[in-house]
């Protein structure tokens, strides 16, 4: 009678492995997708410095023409401002927008884990059953076990018995 090896978790460390391998590739996705926003917010930014750029070569021109563009030059850096302003705000909403994508994501992360955990639980679970299974298989095997032992005996003790009639009777 050989005993069964005892049931290895191994499965669910490899299922836990790849899950958080397909986490790391999802949080890798976001990641790049924040490098795509910085990146915009980037040329953005070179926009506006060539923007501005420009902005400081009519500055030089206006000083030719202060008399006519005076008013032309303040409603330009009022429109500047504004402009301005209208980047903050979107920085400002990107930022919003990129941390409650984030408070999401950890949400999600911890709904995984949450999963994870109670498969874990769960496969806990399973497994004790299956070794109180195979704890009942092996105490019927001992049962059967004792059960053939004991008729082996018998029947070995009727064995010799009738083979010691059968020579006394041969003697007689």
């Amino acid at each position: 009678m050989t005993d069964s090896p005892a049931p290895q978790s191994r499965p669910a460390s490899e299922e836990l492995h790849w899950g958080i391998s397909y986490l790391r590739e999802d949080i890798q996705d976001l990641r790049n997708q924040v490098g795509a926003v910085h990146h915009r917010i980037d040329e953005t930014n070179r926009s506006l410095s060539e923007q501005i750029q420009d902005l400081r070569n009519q500055v030089g021109a206006v000083h030719l023409r202060i008399d006519e563009t005076n008013r032309s030059l303040g409603e330009q850096i009022q429109d500047l401002r504004n402009q301005i302003g209208a980047v903050h705000q979107r920085i400002d909403e990107t930022n919003r927008s990129l941390g409650e994508q984030i408070q999401d994501l950890r949400n999600q992360i911890g709904a995984v884990h949450q999963r994870i955990d109670e498969t874990n639980r769960s496969l806990g679970e399973q497994i004790q059953d299956l070794r109180n299974q195979v704890g009942l298989v092996h105490r019927r095997i001992d049962e059967t076990n004792k059960r053939m032992d004991a008729y082996f005996r018998w029947t070995m003790t009727t064995l010799i018995a009738i083979t010691g009639i059968l020579i006394a009777v041969i003697k007689l």
